[in-house]
């Protein structure tokens, strides 16, 4: 063969080399795309209306849905594991962690296919970060934030997740919000003592962030939602609601961003509530446009399928009152 045959065919082949996987990795992402495009919508013929789950000191926090498992991902207050529920009810551990202490909130990060956990000692001692693998369960990342306030309570609740992949966690015991990037490098993104709420109340709780580039979150010691811009984060203002928050806790975009639903934990009481706010003011302002009465199932976050919202009935009121062996909870449509 002649040499420059040779070398124009080693480029040729070099290039078309490179070709084939660029458009094997642009099909693979344009194919994961199209499957998160999907996610929202459920091809059962019929949504359940009520998955009861039986499953002694669960005590499920958070909730998510996984549309591609047909399962939903709950959390444990007690346990400190993330596991999996179907439509029966049936429960099965999926991530376990030696370094879990309790679960509170989770976000299913499904542009990046990660499933985000927020940690933390219930005394407000601790307070981490996980990030895991969301086919296997195989942990990717996992960052403490208790010494990002040294000699101020920890108490690591809910978690969002930007479009470039940051993630948002409040602090209940104290008026902060963290940042933990894609790599998993923590700081402090928003700081403020207003925010600080009584001793033994909550203070930040539910969040979620909006792609036009801020957050909204839930104070709960207050009864009021903040919208948190992320260029700014100190130029917050309180939402204009026409509707009264009974001790705000989960919040939930659907898919499009047009509604946001507010999980009213009322303390375990007849009041609690899952309020379906709309805004036309890029969320400056809200209207109530539906509301469920849970009644007191101390419901506690909420998840997003097929077109509906369901919420969990976390029966916290149980466990603070003692009753650490109670077993009757559940993932609830929200028929508003």
């Amino acid at each position: 063969m002649h040499p420059v045959f040779s070398k124009i065919s080693l480029k040729s082949f070099s290039i078309l080399l490179v070709g084939v996987l660029v458009f094997s990795t642009s099909c693979h992402r344009l194919l994961e795309d199209l499957l998160d495009d999907l996610e929202d919508e459920d091809f059962d013929l019929e949504l359940p209306e009520r998955i009861d789950l039986t499953q002694v000191g669960l005590f499920p926090e958070g909730v998510e849905y996984d549309q591609r498992r047909g399962k939903f991902l709950v959390s444990s207050l007690t346990a400190g594991t993330i596991g999996l529920v179907d439509d029966e009810g049936n429960y099965e551990p999926f991530i376990e962690d030696d370094r879990f202490r309790s679960t509170i909130g989770i976000e299913l990060d499904r542009r990046r296919q990660r499933v985000l956990v927020p940690v933390t000692q219930t005394d407000g001692s601790y307070g981490a970060v996980g990030a895991y693998d969301r086919r296997s369960g195989e942990p990717i990342f996992y960052v403490e934030l208790t010494d990002l306030t040294p000699n101020h309570p920890v108490f690591t609740n809910d978690i969002a997740v930007d479009k470039y992949g940051n993630a948002y966690v409040t602090n209940s015991f104290n008026g902060v919000i963290y940042k933990v990037t894609r790599g998993g490098e923590a700081s402090l993104f928003f700081v403020n003592e207003d925010f600080v709420p009584p001793a033994g109340g909550f203070g930040f709780n539910g969040i979620e962030y909006h792609p036009d580039g801020f957050l909204i979150v839930a104070f709960s010691a207050q009864r009021a939602l903040y919208k948190i811009p992320l260029d700014n984060p100190e130029d917050y203002r309180m939402i204009k609601l026409d509707a009264e928050l009974q001790n705000p806790d989960g919040l939930k975009f659907s898919r499009d961003y047009e509604e946001l639903a507010v999980v009213n934990n009322a303390g375990g009481t007849d009041a609690g509530n899952v309020l379906i706010l709309e805004s036309d003011d890029e969320w400056e302002s809200a209207e109530e446009e539906g509301r469920f009465m849970t009644g007191p199932e101390f419901p506690t976050t909420a998840a997003f399928r097929g077109g509906e919202f369901y919420v969990v009935y976390a029966h916290l009121d149980e466990l603070f009152s003692g009753n650490a062996t109670f077993d009757d909870f559940a993932i609830v449509l929200v028929d508003d």
